[in-house]
């Protein structure tokens, strides 16, 4: 109920003209203007929505696959296996610290990031030596830059795809055995199937953490226009047109998941 209010305004906001007067403010209706210029005029917000979306499309498999793979290691019997499970949890419980400022407050990269890969070897050169297209060696670069990052978020994933795991009896796995499949076979018709729900909750909770990150720029310029310029109806109809589209894009995720992976085993 506290949330509704303000989430009616920013709507409202975004279709209007927004001044102060005196000490309160006046709201005019102008309809899809402010999201036409957006759209016909602003060019860095095309330019910061394309690279939001690339970086979507990119970090959201890579950090499904990692967990996945992180949990499927941490869910084995070997010994220490509480402790590797709790250094792998660390991030979720000091990202929203002080350490965080930390972490980011002396890179030489954007945000203060410090791009790891670059400083152990050439990346782009080694790509170029293969000879690869300049738009994969693009792609591969950015997101080996952008490991330390995505690492860092899996941890929560890690531990839900644990948590479903766990649920799997182990009287499926005896059976398969004894019918002769091998772990490849084990995981496409028992372990995946069976992590069909968790499935759907880590990608989910993954996109929605992707796109409402606090290093977004699509998030934090609506943010600054509020906080520093005040300027509500711009910044309003950035944030809806971003969460738009962004929400097209994830019922295109869900779907593809459902018509590709899901179904293939109900």
């Amino acid at each position: 109920l506290f949330f509704l209010v303000p989430l009616c305004q920013s709507v409202l906001y975004s279709f209007s003209d927004v001044a102060f007067s005196g000490d309160r403010l006046e709201v005019t209706f102008v309809g899809l203007k402010h999201y036409v210029q957006l759209l016909t005029t602003d060019g860095t917000y095309t330019y910061f929505l394309i690279e939001s979306v690339r970086s979507f499309c990119t970090s959201l498999p890579i950090i499904v696959i990692l967990s996945l793979i992180f949990a499927l290691i941490l869910n084995q019997q070997f010994p220490g296996r509480m402790l590797a499970r709790a250094v792998f949890f660390l991030p979720v419980i000091i990202a929203s610290g002080a350490v965080m400022e930390l972490v980011f407050a002396g890179g030489s990269g954007p945000e203060g990031t410090t791009t790891y890969t670059s400083n152990i070897l050439d990346l782009d050169a080694v790509l170029r030596n293969l000879e690869l297209p300049e738009k994969l060696i693009s792609l591969f670069s950015a997101v080996m830059e952008d490991i330390f990052d995505l690492i860092w978020s899996c941890g929560v994933q890690t531990v839900l795809f644990i948590a479903g795991l766990q649920t799997i009896p182990d009287a499926l796995y005896e059976v398969s055995r004894v019918e002769g499949a091998n772990r490849w076979e084990e995981f496409w018709f028992i372990t995946f199937p069976m992590l069909d729900h968790t499935f759907v909750l880590v990608i989910v909770y993954t996109m929605i953490g992707i796109v409402t990150d606090k290093n977004n720029t699509m998030m934090k310029m609506p943010f600054r226009l509020m906080t520093q310029s005040q300027i509500y109806d711009e910044s309003s109809a950035r944030l809806w047109l971003y969460f738009a589209i962004v929400g097209a894009l994830m019922i295109v995720v869900m779907l593809v998941y459902r018509r590709l992976l899901s179904r293939r085993w109900e």
